[in-house]
């Protein structure tokens, strides 16, 4: 679907800007789901969170919800 088109190519967008040196391909390694919780993955999806979402969405949640994990989960 479209946004999940959009999550993954800002995620991808990610690693290209931060990663190009770390020569992993992902979509061939057997291993790609334990990689889930690696920095670079998790850079990539700081990356593609901080490129999808609205400044000001991001501070009116922020009032609203308590925890990180319901702010990250309503975003």
């Amino acid at each position: 679907d479209e946004i999940s088109a959009k999550i993954v190519c800002a995620h991808e967008i990610g690693h290209d800007r931060f990663h190009r040196g770390l020569k992993v391909n992902t979509f061939q390694d057997e291993m790609c789901v334990s990689l889930k919780n690696s920095t670079p993955e998790i850079e990539a999806n700081y990356f593609a969170a901080e490129l999808l979402i609205p400044d000001e969405q991001f501070f009116e949640s922020l009032e609203e919800e308590s925890t990180y994990n319901s702010l990250a989960s309503k975003l």
